[in-house]
């Protein structure tokens, strides 16, 4: 997409310039900006983790909040900045909910197998739900220029698409985990079946992420300005064949380089344990780069081939620069024991946060007035009572 600083003449998809009444538009960029810092974001961070600690993690909802308060409040998109109405008590009831699903889950088997199916349908029956509903909350609780955003989406369609596999992974492993209890030499062929199932869902994983991404974005809502999404699966095939092909090549390099290494210290125990450990760190390190690759690819994507209304998006993050900046941030969380966190979370938010613009056919703030006013005239539904966060 080529364009001047300021002022796109069009974008896609196409789609958007020709619901404009008239001519070529002139589609006015407008950037996000993050006007926060690690030192500020430091000193809520420190408090919030001592004050987690001295409850035994209950504090962690009320930390989340003001996580998640500086960040929107210093996110900044046309001289307004968002904001987060999350309640710590909902965040920590679904945290608990979430929390006693895991729990008796892994735990179920142990006791009996009946009960551990059990558990694995309860599990993959209520999962699907709660994703649903967390969407919800998190929508729901962004606004930006006081109108809030909305999702819209139902879980059926997470039962579909996470419910069915759940069931098969959860219970198939759960079997197995109990066949192979006490068993000193398990018969091999008993993880035919395990491998199999992890196997084909492993490959179904880009699509799988790409039916969530369609159902995520197609169901947020800002006013009236409902979302839309034009990507295909077979562009998340990709990211993640490159991704993957990345791994192998950098992991067969790393492992000649390390056993050449390892080969060259003659028998010296310290150094072959040296070298193990900086192979460890670096295949560690190769994984963080992975997981950052997949992200920067799939941001620009997603946001790119993604409409709110009439707006459009922009995004033009640098696989390289994220893949360099979640390693390095990995290595001074390691040097510093911790404490580079904040400033680790503040450096790729920022970074990821100001390469996204968002389009606009016309003036951005006669826009979000405009939605305002259909909401206000319409009435906004009430939010669901059952509405919480449940990420751990």
């Amino acid at each position: 997409m080529s364009a001047t600083p300021d002022v796109y003449p069009a974008f896609e998809p196409a789609a958007v310039s020709a619901r404009v009444a008239t001519g070529p538009a002139q589609v006015q960029r407008y950037p996000l900006r993050f006007t926060g810092s690690g030192g500020e974001y430091f000193k809520i961070w420190i408090v919030n983790l001592l004050l987690t600690i001295a409850t035994v993690g209950i504090y962690s909802a009320w930390a989340k909040v003001r996580k998640m308060q500086y960040f929107y409040r210093n996110t900044e998109l046309d001289g307004s900045v968002f904001d987060y109405h999350g309640k710590p008590l909902s965040i920590l009831k679904g945290r608990l909910i979430a929390l006693a699903l895991i729990l008796f889950y892994n735990y179920s088997f142990g006791f009996s197998l009946v009960l551990g199916l059990i558990a694995a349908l309860v599990f993959a029956a209520a999962w699907p739900w709660l994703v649903a509903q967390s969407l919800r909350f998190k929508l729901h609780n962004t606004s930006y220029r006081g109108l809030r955003f909305r999702f819209t989406g139902s879980a059926r369609f997470l039962y579909l698409l996470m419910g069915v596999p759940l069931v098969a992974a959860l219970a198939l492993g759960g079997l197995l985990g109990a066949g192979l209890e006490g068993n000193e030499e398990p018969d091999p062929w008993l993880l035919l079946p395990l491998v199999s199932v992890y196997g084909v869902l492993a490959l179904l994983l880009p699509w799988f992420h790409f039916l969530f991404k369609r159902y995520q974005h197609r169901n947020s809502a800002y006013g009236n300005a409902m979302g839309r999404f034009h990507g295909h699966a077979r562009s998340f095939y990709w990211i993640y064949l490159q991704a993957v092909l990345m791994v192998v090549l950098a992991v067969c390099g790393l492992g000649i380089v390390f056993a050449i290494l390892a080969g060259g210290g003659k028998g010296a125990g310290l150094w072959v344990i040296s070298v193990a450990i900086a192979a460890g760190l670096a295949f560690y390190g190769v994984v963080f780069g992975f997981v950052a690759f997949i992200q920067a690819r799939l941001q620009n994507y997603v946001w790119n081939n993604s409409l709110l209304g009439l707006l459009g998006f922009d995004s033009s993050i640098w696989a390289r620069r994220t893949m360099f900046i979640s390693v390095t941030n990995l290595l001074l969380i390691a040097v510093t024991l911790g404490f580079f966190t904040p400033f680790a979370a503040v450096r790729m938010y920022k970074y990821r946060v100001e390469s996204v613009a968002v389009l606009s056919t016309g003036d951005l703030d006669g826009y979000v007035a405009r939605q305002a006013a259909e909401v206000s005239a319409t009435g906004e539904g009430a939010a669901d009572l059952m509405d919480f966060d449940f990420s751990l």
